[in-house]
């Protein structure tokens, strides 16, 4: 039964919502940082994503095995710990990646329950759920149709493959849509089912696909920007307010996050760039993305903008992405028919949703990693500190565009890691400069550094940072903190010293 209200501009509303929610064929999770080993999926991540297909929330949880070897964490593995948020009674799927000597493969364990409902992704309601155990073993790359090859792929049977996909081209000129459809970014990701569907068309087999986030992107927009004036910057900031995420609910709903825009563009690893000219906007278009007005992305109304959602392989430049620093990737999955359906012997949505998330975040794990490595402890510092305080939203100093921005809030807690001869992390080294260049900051501020008392000017950053507050006139609230890396005393001095002060 359609109600209609007695409002000719509400019901129009109303129409256009309902028409976005019908015509979306597939289901798109948003993969959040939330700690350095902690990412948060969910498919509404902010009230722009209302109408957009609901899906079961998970946090996931990253767990590093205990190896002092030198190989790649690709090769000493990892495991994926999926646990549905609001729904403690059912078992999380684990998705472990395992070492190389073991095989290098991947073990698959969950329990049958989330399935489709109509528009709808259900949990099968009881306790006796069975459990799916599977493995996928890797493969050499192999041909695909006529015109890909599965690269760096894995199998389970016969017909299940997750692998990228890489076009095999005759010529340097030969790259383009395929059945009307190019490959999505690099380095994505696809769950592949050559069994239950017969390809008529490339993508036809195509259950998921995960599309990276590009960080690399992102830096070269943040300098660009560098140039701009403080207005046209405010319009492209890529900040999320983890405050306006309704984590507990596992929803997104209540907040709007600042940035629009899409991050479908090539990330440099690529040896053919230069050739994707049409996934390139120019500038006036990349303007038009951001600060867009509906049409194909969406409808706006007068409050704010209602995404219509794109899946980022068929439809290209998804400005529902809303791309951010903590944004790891895009995971879609397909509507199916009876695919992801009830039946005693399903499971499918769980090893779609999982391994193809996992076998994504395989290709990003060691440079991940290595980026902890740099910024992570100070970055970690801060998720523990946001968790003491409510209302508190974390950011990264590569974000701050504008020093003035600092001055909305009540107070500002810096966490400065310190390197080799008391240097920034790479994070740092910009909005350092950002205040040598700038005259007068009057805000309040907090400070905690990290640092190594093996290096040769210990906690140098965090010095330097305090004499430029001080020089622009900053307002120290309590003692600045201090913690020593070397003696593995990071969390202990900020845990029982500093952060209960």
């Amino acid at each position: 039964m359609t109600v209609r209200i007695n409002n000719e501009q509400v019901n129009r509303e109303i129409d256009t919502i309902r028409g976005i929610y019908r015509k979306q064929t597939f289901w798109k999770y948003h993969i959040v940082k939330i700690s350095p080993h902690e990412f948060y999926m969910t498919t509404n991540p902010d009230s722009r994503h209302l109408y957009i297909r609901h899906a079961p929330s998970y946090f996931v949880k990253l767990e590093i095995p205990q190896d002092d070897s030198k190989q790649s964490q690709v090769d000493k593995g990892f495991r994926l710990v999926f646990r549905q948020v609001g729904n403690e009674t059912y078992k999380p799927i684990v998705i472990e990646k395992l070492n190389k000597k073991d095989g290098g493969g991947w073990n698959v364990q969950c329990q049958y329950n989330e399935h489709v409902n109509g528009l709808k992704v259900d949990n099968i309601e009881g306790r006796n759920l069975k459990e799916m155990i599977a493995k996928f073993s890797a493969v050499n790359d192999t041909n695909y149709g006529e015109d890909f090859t599965m690269i760096k792929g894995y199998q389970f049977g016969n017909g299940l493959h997750v692998c990228g996909l890489r076009e095999r081209r005759k010529n340097l000129f030969s790259r383009g849509k395929i059945d009307g459809v190019k490959l999505a970014k690099a380095n994505s990701v696809y769950f592949i089912d050559t069994v239950l569907f017969k390809s008529m068309k490339w993508y036809d087999p195509v259950i998921a696909v995960f599309r990276p986030c590009n960080r690399n992107m992102k830096n070269k927009i943040a300098k660009s920007m560098l140039g701009m004036n403080s207005m046209k910057a405010k319009k492209y900031k890529l900040n999320v307010d983890f405050g306006r995420m309704n984590l507990k609910k596992g929803d997104g709903h209540g907040g709007r996050e600042e940035e629009e825009g899409d991050d479908d563009d090539d990330d440099g690893d690529d040896e053919d760039d230069d050739e994707d000219d049409d996934d390139y906007a120019d500038d006036d278009e990349v303007d038009d993305e951001i600060s867009g007005t509906g049409g194909d992305g969406g409808y706006e109304n007068k409050d704010q903008k209602i995404y219509e959602a794109r899946d980022g392989l068929i439809h290209r430049h998804p400005k529902d992405d809303s791309p951010n620093d903590y944004k790891v990737g895009w995971l879609t999955i397909y509507e199916k028919g009876r695919y992801f359906e009830k039946v005693a012997q399903g499971g499918n949505w769980q090893m779609v949703l999982g391994l193809t998330f996992a076998i994504g975040f395989e290709k990003m794990i060691d440079k991940y990693l290595k980026e902890l490595e740099e910024s992570g402890t100070s970055e970690d510092l801060s998720f523990r500190f946001s968790r003491k305080v409510s209302a508190c939203k974390v950011v990264n100093t590569s974000q701050i565009q504008d020093l003035d921005d600092l001055k909305r809030f009540p107070i500002v807690v810096f966490f400065i890691s310190s390197y080799g001869d008391g240097e920034p992390c790479d994070d740092g080294i910009r909005f350092i400069q950002m205040l040598k260049d700038e005259k007068k900051l009057h805000i309040k501020y907090s400070l905690f550094g990290c640092g190594n008392s093996l290096y040769d000017d210990y906690q140098g950053a965090a010095h330097q940072f305090k004499k430029l507050m001080d020089g622009l006139g900053g307002d120290l609230v309590g003692d600045v903190g201090y913690s020593d890396e070397a003696f593995n005393g990071v969390v202990d001095d900020f845990e029982t010293i500093w952060a209960s002060n």
